[in-house]
């Protein structure tokens, strides 16, 4: 939501997150959930490449 949209007076709605100590709108993706899961994505893909690795490793030994 950009704030230049908004009227004096309107009313939104936020949402505080303690644990990080930072306001956001209900609904919109939370940006750290989107890194958690291209972290999680990053780490399954770079541990299937690493187990294919020394599978190929084993077998040339």
């Amino acid at each position: 939501m950009q704030c230049d949209q908004l009227k004096i007076g309107d009313t939104i709605k936020l949402f505080y997150y303690e644990h990080f100590d930072y306001f956001f709108l209900k609904g919109y993706v939370n940006i750290a959930w989107v890194i958690v899961a291209f972290v999680l994505l990053l780490f399954s893909f770079t541990g299937k490449q690493i187990d294919k690795l020394n599978a190929f490793l084993k077998k040339q030994h």
